[in-house]
């Protein structure tokens, strides 16, 4: 049985709902919480390697400096365009997206009244508050617009604090309906079963403290031969 992942699977199988819900409620809140737990543990792996301590950061320059350039650019792409993702329009057009502003349809029309007038009103403020995030997104991440390309300048700052406020607020969002109906939370920013940045980061030191240890090893080695060498005496090559 193969159980590596490849591009598009799930990478946990185990985020089914167990519980009463709303059927028309569990149709959207289900795939989304796949969603909105994939985010949480690309983040988390970018916290991982980038932002716990110089240390780390300092391993991956002298390792694979370029490489791991573009897994920060990548992450942190897909954590603006995701958060972008969750809090685009129930529709484009005739096309159904998978989004917050869905799962508040879903639960206005199962249960009209305040608690879904809550999670609209939700839905529709994390919404407003990436609006910084969606500009990033239309203007330089999924489209390439020309003035943007030409001058960074134009475009708003967007530091980690405001990535990590926004996984707060959707998590706060999905919790928010899962306590309604399943009287239970869920831990977004907790939860991975991946092979994760730590585990690289360790993986990592291992390997730079063993190719170290191989060198002085070999440096043990040619310094008695380099005395030999300088008394008369030809040194053997070694392979």
């Amino acid at each position: 049985m193969n159980n590596h992942l490849t591009y598009g699977d799930r990478y946990s199988p185990n985020l089914d709902i167990e519980g009463s819900m709303p059927d028309g409620v569990k149709a959207v809140f289900e795939p989304l919480r796949y969603e909105v737990t994939w985010l949480h543990a690309k983040w988390l792996i970018y916290q991982q390697l980038f932002c716990r301590d110089q240390q780390r950061v300092d391993l991956m320059n002298r390792l694979a400096p370029g490489f791991f350039v573009v897994v920060a650019d990548s992450l942190r792409t897909e954590s603006i365009v995701g958060l972008c993702r969750l809090t685009d329009p129930a529709k484009s057009g005739s096309n159904q997206n998978l989004t917050l502003l869905r799962l508040a349809e879903a639960v206005t029309s199962e249960e009209p009244g305040r608690f879904a007038s809550d999670v609209d009103a939700e839905a529709n403020r994390l919404r407003h508050a990436f609006s910084p995030l969606r500009t990033w997104r239309n203007k330089r991440l999924a489209h390439t617009d020309f003035p943007t390309a030409v001058d960074m300048q134009t475009l708003p700052e967007i530091p980690q604090l405001t990535i990590d406020n926004g996984l707060a607020g959707v998590r706060g969002l999905m919790n928010l309906v899962e306590v309604h109906y399943l009287n239970s939370e869920f831990c977004y920013d907790q939860f991975t079963n991946l092979d994760d940045g730590d585990e690289l980061i360790f993986y990592l030191s291992e390997a730079e403290r063993y190719d170290e240890e191989r060198r002085r090893r070999r440096q043990a080695k040619s310094t008695p031969l380099e005395g030999a060498h300088e008394n008369g005496v030809q040194p053997e090559i070694s392979p």
